[in-house]
């Protein structure tokens, strides 16, 4: 029997059998073709796409998405860039909808504070098969992740990169937003309110929303950092905080806030603030140069570390005992 490799052949295909599609660039040509015949001839340059001047390199990494990186190499007309291109299964169109949009409201924000993202070039449906697949376009960017430069950090430049990290978070945090107002931007409000994934602030079941979000969180954290202990060594930092304290601290920290919002309602006005909810080792990529700065430095990086994947992105209702958290951490930091 013949090998699929077309992406209509897989019209069918379910969430369970995903993956072992989603690597192959064979099978999503059509797709990376379109987004940069779309993105060179009309864009950008206004000139017309090569195909034979495109090359598409399969992903390092498996993800949730088809991901690959994109080299035009165009040197009659000195067009010569990189890009990266992200295919969503329809399955997860969702993680399309929070990702580009989250990227069109932050990009500039974080930039402006010396923080960097990959920037969305374009974004686009490819509707020539039996299922629509939605794709985004992003700058590329260098670096390796944080997960296979570990071993090679110094306890100096793991504690300066956490608090760099947590620098990121702190404004990531920062920016508040009433989605539920008349501010004139039906896609916030469509993507992050009237869906099913906070249903609507007019009903009850929002609050239990935010109350298991902020549990399984805390759950899955403290999961983490038992499997972290096993390989870094707690008893050796500088400022005598153990594994322990860091658990009591997220226990503390969660339960407050799931208690607040059990004795409260989340009202129609509410101020909401993005939350990660997925940083992992392979969402920091850092290059080698950027590495050495972190020996005495935690601010001014430049080139800057890259944060990736918002597919996850969260919002949380921006209650006075979470503003009360948020504002004391930033504090403590200063």
């Amino acid at each position: 029997m013949a090998t699929k490799v077309c992406l209509s052949d897989y019209d069918d295909i379910k969430e369970d059998n995903w993956s072992k599609i989603f690597t192959n660039k064979d099978i999503f040509k059509d797709v990376m073709i379109e987004c940069m015949k779309e993105y060179i001839n009309r864009s950008i340059y206004n000139v017309e796409f090569v195909e034979e001047y495109l090359e598409m390199i399969e992903p390092e990494t498996e993800g949730s998405c088809a991901v690959f990186i994109l080299k035009y190499n165009d040197k009659e007309k000195n067009i010569i860039f990189d890009s990266v291109i992200k295919i969503y299964p329809y399955f997860y169109l969702y993680d399309y909808d929070k990702e580009t949009l989250f990227n069109e409201i932050m990009y500039e924000h974080l930039i402006e504070n010396d923080f960097h993202i990959p920037k969305l070039l374009m974004k686009g449906i490819y509707c020539k098969t039996g299922l629509s697949w939605k794709y985004a376009l992003y700058s590329f960017c260098n670096g390796s992740s944080i997960a296979k430069l570990y071993k090679e950090l110094t306890l100096k430049q793991k504690i300066n990169i956490s608090i760099y990290v947590s620098r990121f978070l702190r404004l990531l945090n920062s920016k508040t937003f009433d989605f539920t107002s008349n501010n004139n931007n039906d896609n916030v409000d469509n993507v992050f309110i009237h869906n099913s994934w906070v249903d609507s602030l007019n009903i009850g079941n929002s609050k239990d929303y935010f109350i298991n979000l902020i549990t399984k969180s805390k759950i899955a954290s403290l999961k983490r950092l038992s499997e972290l202990e096993s390989y870094i060594d707690f008893d050796n930092n500088q400022n005598d905080i153990s594994i322990d304290d860091i658990k009591q601290f997220i226990e503390c920290e969660c339960d407050s806030i799931v208690q607040f919002l059990l004795e409260g309602e989340i009202e129609e006005e509410e101020l909401f603030f993005f939350t990660h909810s997925d940083l992992t080792e392979d969402h920091l990529l850092i290059s080698k140069t950027t590495l050495n700065m972190f020996d005495d430095k935690t601010s001014n990086i430049n080139p800057p570390p890259t944060f990736l994947d918002f597919a996850d992105i969260e919002i949380m209702p921006l209650h006075p005992s979470i503003k009360e958290i948020l504002d004391q951490n930033q504090h403590q930091s200063a």
